[in-house]
């Protein structure tokens, strides 16, 4: 009988250092899902502004050179805002698009390996 209590005892001390353990892997595992997620969403916007910035120079380059030609500042420099504007138009128009499919990417890899 006291074998069976001294088995119970430590069962019952196995489970909770099991539960223990598992608490833990589960906060690493957060904090490391949480750390890619970050550096990886940095990343993005590191890039994303890099373009951003080729793109702005590059209108403004493209207005520059449409001034020339049209032989105004202000023709030139409206033109490419337009080219802008259709710009922003398409891509509000086509977020519906490509907005989901990039949230669920971001979702499916922070929650990717979580199954067990």
């Amino acid at each position: 009988m006291e074998n069976r209590s001294h088995n119970i005892d430590t069962i019952g001390k196995d489970l909770r250092e099991y539960a223990e353990l598992r608490l833990e892997l589960f906060k690493i595992d957060m904090v490391e899902k949480t750390s890619l997620a970050l550096s990886s969403t940095i990343k993005y916007i590191a890039i994303g502004f890099l373009i951003a910035l080729f793109v702005g120079f590059a209108m403004l380059g493209g207005a520059f050179w449409l001034s020339q030609q049209l032989g105004s500042y202000a023709k030139g420099f409206s033109l490419a805002s337009l080219i802008f504007l259709a710009l922003a138009f398409l891509i509000a128009i086509t977020s519906r698009i490509w907005m989901p499919a990039l949230r669920n990417s971001f979702i499916n890899s922070f929650f990717d390996g979580l199954e067990d």
